[in-house]
């Protein structure tokens, strides 16, 4: 399970008057979600039931997409069903996606100097592109509503009626951004985006699974026998979560995201979306989280470590390969690159990773998942 159970929890905690709709495939956990998350409605289906996607988008007044980013029909689906509201009961999509967007597609496995740094700010020379800078997202005066918000998702527009949002579940990866950016530009709907660097730590409910980014990587090292890196290692990866630990490259090398910090972020976010006009254009609600820079050799290291002792690799240590024997599909070209981010806009707003680095967490977490 993605981080959906503790994103339900929390999104119930923090704004428990407004009815949470859970979209997801599993009928065993539907006593998770409604006794321990408090969700108010249960669906179960698919993103190959399309009517139902469209309407369940339809329907509700903000839709958190934390199922998938790299599904590009899904996320047309989402989209034109939320186009169809009437134009007085506009709908909000938050949408979740990974910060391997700004992967520099580097195939060495070392440290690039001249490696862009990816950011979503009002300035400066590493502002994304496309980015629009604009006096409202300088002095953010978002215009608070005076009527009770009583559900999530959406604010209508005059007197927001009783707010109620859905939470699309399966798994996030990266690639729909710009259809959701464009979306947003054209105004037919409201458009949250957030951006996580690499996700580590335990996932709540029924099942305590690993963070996304830790099931990726070990995935992939036990279908290869040993932990990979590329090169000599030195190539950049962002997580989420603080570390605590002697700072490496650069003055921000924070950039892995624990999913405990970047949990709160999204509630932040539905709120704001459930009360407040929204400011600016699309690009103006594009936000990246980051924590902690490593390494790849240092978090393969910590890898190589915790999984040999679990016996499920051959070797205590890394291996560096040429990039083509790095992992399948997606997870070798990040690990041959570096993801170079920073989240101004987000800590703006209050984010700040406060979990312990991924290479502490990393061990607790795989000493304690059942293989």
């Amino acid at each position: 399970m993605s981080p959906l159970a503790r994103l339900a929890v929390d999104l119930k905690k923090t704004h428990p008057q407004w009815p949470l709709t859970v979209f997801i495939r599993s009928t065993t956990v539907d006593e998770y979600f409604k006794s321990t998350a408090g969700a108010d409605r249960i669906v179960h289906g698919s993103f190959s039931d399309k009517e139902q996607v469209r309407s369940l988008s339809k329907e509700h007044d903000i839709v958190i997409n934390s199922a998938s980013s790299f599904d590009g029909e899904l996320i047309n689906l989402i989209i034109s069903g939320m186009e169809e509201r009437p134009d007085g009961s506009k709908g909000t999509l938050i949408h979740l996606s990974g910060t391997g967007n700004f992967i520099d597609h580097g195939i060495t496995g070392n440290f690039n100097p001249e490696s862009k740094v990816w950011n979503v700010s009002f300035t400066g020379p590493f502002a994304l592109d496309n980015e629009k800078t604009d006096a409202n997202d300088r002095t953010p005066t978002r215009k608070i509503l005076s009527s009770s918000t009583q559900a999530c998702l959406t604010v209508p527009q005059t007197h927001r009626k009783m707010l109620n949002f859905v939470l699309l579940n399966i798994l996030w990866l990266t690639t729909s951004v710009p259809r959701v950016l464009e979306a947003g530009n054209r105004g037919k709907i409201i458009t949250y985006i957030i951006c996580f660097a690499v996700t580590y730590g335990p996932n709540l409910g029924p099942s305590r699974n690993l963070g996304v980014g830790e099931t990726i990587l070990t995935s992939n090292a036990i279908a290869k026998g040993f932990v990979p890196y590329v090169g000599d290692g030195s190539a950049i990866v962002s997580t989420v979560g603080d570390g605590g630990i002697p700072r490496l490259i650069m003055k921000t090398d924070k950039h892995q995201v624990h999913v405990a910090d970047a949990v709160p972020f999204i509630s932040k976010i539905v709120g704001i979306a459930g009360t407040e006009e929204p400011q600016g254009t699309a690009y103006s609600r594009y936000y990246i989280l980051h924590g902690e820079r490593l390494t790849w050799k240092q978090l393969g290291l910590a890898l190589a470590k915790a999984l040999h002792a679990r016996g499920l690799v051959a070797s205590p240590e890394p291996k560096s390969v040429p990039v083509e024997e790095a992992g399948e599909g997606e997870v070798g070209k990040l690990i041959g690159a570096n993801m170079l981010v920073q989240g101004d806009r987000a800590a703006r707003l209050g984010f700040k990773a406060t979990q312990p680095s991924m290479l502490i967490q990393l061990q607790e977490d795989l000493d304690a998942h059942k293989f």
